[in-house]
């Protein structure tokens, strides 16, 4: 899942490099097709651990499909 959050990251990070001036804060919203909100605190802190130097966004969310209101927000980087 790391794997797959930092290409996703990367990817949207080289997006918005011409126009991140225009907003002081960005975030990206995920789909959770992997575990599907079904993760515990322990997994979650992992994930926000191996996140934690991911530049470009404030806040990566990751959304149950199955159950919208389970979420978790990731702390993934600090803005430049």
């Amino acid at each position: 899942m790391v794997h797959n959050l930092r290409i996703c990251i990367d990817e949207r990070s080289r997006k918005i490099a011409l126009v991140r001036s225009r907003y002081p804060e960005w975030g990206l919203a995920f789909e959770d097709r992997i575990a599907y909100g079904a993760l515990d605190a322990a997994e979650v802190d992992k994930l926000r651990d191996a996140l934690d130097d991911a530049p470009a966004f404030a806040r990566v969310l990751l959304v149950s499909p199955l159950q919208p209101t389970r979420s978790f927000q990731l702390m993934a980087a600090r803005q430049k």
